[in-house]
């Protein structure tokens, strides 16, 4: 929701008239608020609705974290 508001407000970063850079400051918030819900979903539920190529998720997202093991409790 606070990216689309982003893109929608008239008050920007670099104004829109600015060849090339103008709508950069959009693109880039949009891209970055994205990243952060993107983050929070499981990658094999993200991957399995993406019908894209699954190197450009982690190109946005970041490649996954590796699972950390626990260690073992000795009782």
């Amino acid at each position: 929701m606070f990216a689309g508001l982003w893109v929608a407000s008239p008050i920007d970063l670099i104004p829109e008239f600015v060849p090339v850079i103008g709508p950069l400051d959009d693109i880039v918030g949009v891209a970055l608020y994205l990243r952060y819900p993107g983050r929070q979903v499981p990658r094999d539920v993200l991957l399995g609705a993406w019908l894209g190529e699954p190197r450009l998720i982690d190109r946005q997202l970041g490649k996954p974290a590796k699972p950390q093991l626990e260690p073992e409790r000795s009782t």
